[in-house]
């Protein structure tokens, strides 16, 4: 994608019950070097699991 790193910005992402597997997926996509350019360090997960 491009040889730039967004380091001023943050992610933050929580999924909840059936959201969850599709929060995951995004997260990871943010974290893909060859998709995004956010460091995996800025980039945080909260989840949930109700049943």
């Amino acid at each position: 994608m491009t040889n730039q790193t967004f380091t001023n910005g943050y992610a933050l992402l929580i999924g909840v019950g059936a959201d969850l597997p599709i929060t995951v997926n995004i997260a990871d996509i943010l974290i893909d070097s060859d998709r995004t350019t956010y460091p995996p360090e800025k980039v945080t997960l909260e989840s949930a699991l109700y049943l």
